[in-house]
C-alpha cells in the first residue's frame, strides 16, 4: 500500500511514518503546507494521512473532492473538537483521529480504510491456497505459515488485492518502492522470484508485457 503522509512536525511525522512502514506500507512524507494539495491529489496514493489540519487543510480537502479526487483521506487533529471533525467529514474526510495518536489505532484505522476502499469486510485476503492476515502481517499457504520480508509482503498484498486480475508492473513498483529513484531494473523480478520460492513456483503468474497475477 502506498501512503502519502502530510505532517509538518518532524517528531510526530517520523513516528507515524515508522508506524505505517511497520505495516509493510510504502510512505511518502510531505512536510510543507504549500504541498498539501499536491499530497491530496497524488496520483499513486492508495491513502492520504494528513496531520495538523486546520481550516486551510479542510478547504483544500473540499477543493480536492470537488476536482474529483477519490483517494481515502485520514485527518489527524491536534485538539479534540467535535466541530472540527464534523467539518472535516462533511468536506470529504473518510476518518478522523486526535493527537496523540496511538500507533496501533493508526494501523487499525488504515486497515479499516483499506478494507472499505476495496469492499472488504475483514482483514483477510485469499487467493487460491494463499491466505493473508493484514492485521497480523502473516501469510500462509495451505495452512503453513510463510515468513516474508516487508517488500515481499507488499508485492503479494498488491497482487492479492486483485485476485485473478493482471496487475501492471508499474503499479506494483509504485506500491512497493514509492518515489525511490535507486530501484534497480530487476528489483521486482528478484522479489517475485523469492515469493515463488517461498509460496510455490505456480503461485504468481507472469503475463509478459503486462505484469503479474495471483489466483485463477
Amino acid at each position: 500500500m502506498y501512503i502519502v503522509l502530510f505532517e509538518e512536525d518532524h517528531r510526530v511525522g517520523l513516528a507515524m511514518k515508522q508506524a505505517l512502514e511497520r505495516m509493510a506500507c510504502t510512505v511518502l512524507w510531505i512536510r510543507n503546507i504549500s504541498c498539501a494539495l499536491e499530497a491530496l491529489r497524488h496520483p499513486d496514493a492508495d491513502l492520504v494521512v494528513m496531520g495538523a489540519p486546520g481550516a486551510d487543510i479542510i478547504d483544500l480537502l473540499r477543493e480536492a473532492r470537488r476536482l474529483g479526487v477519490s483517494t481515502p483521506v485520514l485527518l489527524i487533529f491536534p485538539l479534540d473538537r467535535v466541530g472540527d471533525r464534523v467539518a472535516a467529514l462533511d468536506a470529504g474526510a473518510d476518518e478522523c483521529l486526535v493527537k496523540p495518536v496511538d500507533p496501533d489505532e493508526l494501523a487499525a484505522r488504515v486497515r479499516c480504510l483499506a478494507r472499505r476502499y476495496r469492499g472488504m469486510a475483514v482483514n483477510q485476503m485469499q487467493a487460491g491456497t494463499i491466505h493473508m492476515d493484514l492485521s497480523r502481517l502473516e501469510v500462509s499457504v495451505c495452512g503453513r505459515q510463510v515468513m516474508l520480508t516487508r517488500r515481499e509482503f507488499a508485492v503479494l498484498r498488491t497482487l492479492m488485492g486483485k485476485p485473478g486480475c493482471i496487475v501492471q508492473r508499474d503499479s506494483i513498483e509504485r506500491s512497493v518502492y514509492g518515489c525511490e529513484s535507486e530501484v534497480g531494473p530487476n528489483a521486482l523480478e528478484v522479489l517475485v522470484h523469492s515469493l515463488r520460492r517461498k509460496l510455490g513456483k505456480e503461485s504468481i503468474r507472469t503475463v509478459r508485457g503486462f505484469g503479474y497475477m495471483v489466483g485463477d
